[in-house]
């Protein structure tokens, strides 16, 4: 018997079941933070603000995996050219986190969704760079992220130099030179009693001083 208030009949309940795929989706942020993901297009600049010429100028940049997939991301850079780019000579190379090993294939490797890699681009200067800001225009390069994912979907960082600086060349005298006494004094020291001048105290005060040692030299 049933007891009252209870019903044993169970209706029917149909399910249907459904396969659907979740799509992964890319993006990319390449900036100087290690905090935020948001930065992106041409509001970033990474800046170094003088090297002297021959020199190796280093840029950290990092990209971030903004997509909802693990992906890796190819770099590639473009001198700015113009009045805005590294002077003609300048060689580039990729490396990775450490600064020391090449960037191979110059992908990164792969990054999982929010986090991010450092890549190190390094800009060697010629020797003979014309010192100065390049008429306050600076020195640049763009560094650029793309998705292997998807190839419609990068970010690009401006690496940028603000100075170049003219190499120094020390004439300071450390040694003694051996010459034959000639009227007046040299440096600090003046003339020996031995018949040579003894510059082995301060430097020349000026190159003319330089040129008179020289040709000294030469006449003897």
């Amino acid at each position: 018997d049933n007891n009252a208030g209870t019903n044993n009949n169970t209706a029917s309940q149909l399910t249907n079941s459904v396969n659907f795929l979740v799509t992964q989706t890319a993006d990319v942020a390449a900036n100087d933070s290690l905090t935020l993901n948001t930065l992106i297009g041409d509001d970033t600049t990474i800046n170094v603000t003088t090297a002297n010429q021959g020199t190796t100028v280093s840029f950290s940049n990092i990209i971030w995996n903004n997509g909802n997939g693990a992906d890796s991301f190819a770099i590639s850079y473009a001198n700015a050219g113009g009045s805005n780019g590294f002077p003609a000579g300048t060689s580039f190379q990729l490396f990775q986190a450490d600064g020391v090993n090449v960037l191979p294939a110059n992908t990164t490797p792969v990054i999982q969704p929010g986090l991010s890699y450092t890549v190190v681009l390094k800009a060697t200067l010629p020797a003979g760079a014309l010192p100065g800001n390049n008429l306050g225009n600076k020195f640049t390069v763009v560094k650029t992220a793309t998705s292997i994912t998807d190839p419609t979907k990068s970010d690009f960082v401006n690496d940028t130099l603000d100075n170049i600086t003219a190499n120094v060349v020390d004439l300071s005298n450390h040694l003694p030179i051996d010459l034959p006494y000639v009227a007046g004094t040299l440096g600090a020291g003046g003339a020996t009693d031995a018949g040579t001048l003894d510059n082995s105290g301060a430097a020349w005060s000026t190159p003319q001083v330089l040129i008179q040692v020289l040709r000294l030299r030469s006449h003897c």
